[in-house]
């Protein structure tokens, strides 16, 4: 199967990394999708989804542009 790759961002502070520990340590289904973890401070986060540096982040911008 195809697997794709998604870019996640998210910040290291616990809050995040409990929200992402499923997906980074592969404990769940993931349907043929792959995770590349970008973990920044919420600025920084905020600043590549606004240029739409990730797919997807844990921002109010959630999904800056839709998936394809």
């Amino acid at each position: 199967m195809l697997q794709r790759m998604l870019t996640l961002g998210h910040s290291p502070d616990p809050d995040d990394a409990f929200m992402f520990y499923g997906l980074a340590k592969e404990l769940i289904p993931t349907r043929g999708f792959r995770f590349e973890h970008i973990l920044q401070d919420i600025q920084t986060l905020d600043e590549r989804a606004t240029r739409g540096l990730t797919q997807c982040d844990r921002t109010a911008k959630a999904c800056p542009r839709p998936l394809r």
